[in-house]
């Protein structure tokens, strides 16, 4: 829901406004409106994930992907390793056919050195969508100028509010969800509690059906051996 991470979004952190050339919705992800020192890392990967499925559920006719942009202008407070690993995990692993491409601009040696480390442990497929750029010309190649925002040498001044949006799936839907997720966990545990090495349940089953105590397998399998060499 959207009022479970709204501090999040309102960093503007992430913002979906126009499209690339091929007509895929445009996500920026800006690192300059980032604060490492006084983010919440749950809530930015909870912005995160309902900026797109709120992109997902108004997709144009005959579109299934999401172009990100992401802008690595950094703030003065550095790059911050943990929110990039989290926001990886997140696109990698649950959007990863979603996404059609990840332009990465400007791209100084502190990025690409970061890249050339982080795409040893990402899928291969996940790998060759990621673009580096170093250069805008090259970044206005593949979206076009009216979308890209004036602080990226664009011209696009649009101004990202909270309020336009709506949560992308309705909120009774979203709770049903969630109490699912719950219900299984408790069943999990539930489940394990029953039939863990140390529950009761067990000691019962093993008495219903005879297993062996310890030492009484280790006594049959003593006779195996024993039987085996002698065939031997």
């Amino acid at each position: 829901l959207k009022c479970e991470c709204i501090q999040s979004l309102e960093t503007k952190r992430i913002v979906v406004n126009g499209f690339d050339r091929e007509g895929h919705p445009l996500a920026i992800i800006s690192l300059r409106h980032h604060n490492p020192k006084t983010r919440d890392l749950m809530q930015s990967g909870a912005s995160a994930v309902w900026m797109l499925e709120s992109t997902l559920s108004n997709m144009p006719e005959g579109k299934s992907k999401v172009s990100l942009l992401i802008d690595t202008t950094l703030p003065n407070n550095g790059l911050d390793l943990e929110l990039l690993k989290n926001f990886s995990k997140i696109f990698q692993g649950v959007y990863a056919e979603r996404v059609y491409q990840i332009i990465v601009h400007p791209t100084s040696v502190l990025i690409y050195s970061f890249w050339n480390v982080a795409k040893l442990f990402m899928d291969p497929v996940t790998v060759a969508k990621v673009k580096p750029i170093v250069y805008l010309y090259a970044v206005k190649e593949l979206i076009d100028e009216q979308y890209l925002p004036t602080s990226m040498g664009g011209s696009s001044t649009y101004e990202f509010k909270v309020d336009e949006l709506q949560d992308p799936y309705p909120e009774e839907v979203i709770l049903q969800a969630q109490a699912n997720l719950q219900n299984k966990s408790r069943s999990a545990e539930a489940f394990y509690a029953f039939t863990g090495p140390d529950a009761p349940a067990t000691a019962a089953i093993d008495a219903a059906i005879g297993s062996p105590k310890p030492s009484q397998q280790g006594e049959e399998e003593e006779v195996i051996e024993k039987n085996d060499s002698e065939k031997n």
